[in-house]
């Protein structure tokens, strides 16, 4: 082999070996993780055994795993406290979920229970986790009834999703639900995750709607093709159940809801992560605790909910790095040019 071929098989090379590596970046990209933080109402209060340690130790882990499993939201269900009147209550909680402001990247949201609105609950809410505490974060919004409601925007698997976080008693709410149709009509074509407290009750894969949740479906879900998956809590028997229905336009959409605060020590910390898969045309579910290290593997808490990404969601973003790759190539093959004319 002459210099000049090794020199040209050594710039193929490089070009080959770069995009490689994107292409393995980009197969990576493609998975993410929203996780599901169920009610925590007996860590805050630190009762019927639920203690600090384990809502402290679901944020740890987001922060501690978010780069390691692509954590890119998270999403809190509802009644974060159990007596919304409590200054101490709403001070535990704000030292558990600010531990995630520590990842300027990561974008969450949170919605009221019920036991949240209690008293003064509304107003302690907004000073926790409304507008004052995402000020100059672009990405958060809030409205409706006392601005209670937020929306969260953030890009993952080359497709920009937005989260919507509907305050408990939204579902009657003219202000919550004509704030939330102005957000989806401003963001057209957005895929959106819905999360709200008191939505699903009983177990299965057929679970019931509560009659706020029934309300919200005819009233507002089935009439936005964005909605593809809901997420809520609130009933604690058995504590989780799933179903799926086809929205006005014929599209599947995933309801799910995870509530344990009458399992033993008031959840013991379980939470959720929804792993999104597109290679594999899925979103794998998990329930585990990082508090004691419990993983569930009964069929109501590990799951897949099948999706065609592309079909439901619509194609995925162009992303630069294919013009990077190919601009490798063209730049690889104009060196094995030169070296040809010298």
């Amino acid at each position: 082999m002459t210099t000049r071929e090794k020199h040209a098989a050594l710039c193929m090379l490089a070009a080959a070996m770069f995009i490689a590596g994107w292409q393995q970046q980009a197969t990576a990209a493609d998975t993410f993780t929203v996780v599901l933080l169920p009610d925590t109402q007996y860590y805050t209060e630190q009762s019927y055994g639920g203690t600090m340690e384990m809502f402290h130790a679901q944020t740890q882990y987001i922060v501690n795993n978010a780069a390691a499993k692509n954590i890119v939201y998270v999403t809190h269900v509802g009644d974060i406290t159990n007596n919304g009147a409590s200054a101490i209550q709403w001070q535990r909680a704000t030292e558990a979920m600010y531990r995630l402001d520590a990842l300027p990247g990561l974008r969450w949201g949170t919605v009221t229970g019920n036991h949240d609105v209690t008293g003064d609950g509304v107003s302690r809410y907004v000073a926790a986790f409304g507008a004052p505490h995402f000020a100059g974060r672009s990405w958060a919004g809030f409205g409706g009834a006392n601005d209670a409601s937020s929306y969260q925007i953030f890009t993952a698997g080359g497709r920009t999703y937005l989260g919507l976080c509907l305050q408990y008693g939204a579902d009657t709410s003219a202000a919550d639900l004509n704030w939330a149709r102005q957000v989806l009509d401003s963001h057209p074509g957005m895929p959106v995750i819905l999360t709200t407290h008191d939505y699903l009750s009983g177990g299965g894969t057929s679970a019931s709607r509560s009659a706020p949740g029934q309300r919200l479906w005819d009233n507002f879900i089935r009439f936005y093709d964005q909605i593809f998956l809901v997420l809520s809590g609130h009933n604690p028997s058995p504590g989780m159940g799933r179903r799926v229905d086809n929205n006005n336009f014929g599209h599947p959409v995933f309801q799910m809801y995870a509530c344990y605060q009458f399992w033993s020590q008031g959840g013991y910390g379980l939470m959720r992560e929804l792993t999104f898969d597109e290679s594999r045309g899925l979103i794998h579910v998990e329930t585990f605790s990082p508090w004691n290290g419990t993983v569930l593997t009964d069929d109501g808490n590990r799951f897949d909910l099948y999706l065609n990404f592309n079909e439901r969601l619509g194609p995925a973003a162009v992303v630069p790095e294919p013009l990077a790759a190919s601009m490798v190539v063209a730049a690889a093959m104009m060196c094995c040019l030169r070296r040809r004319r010298t």
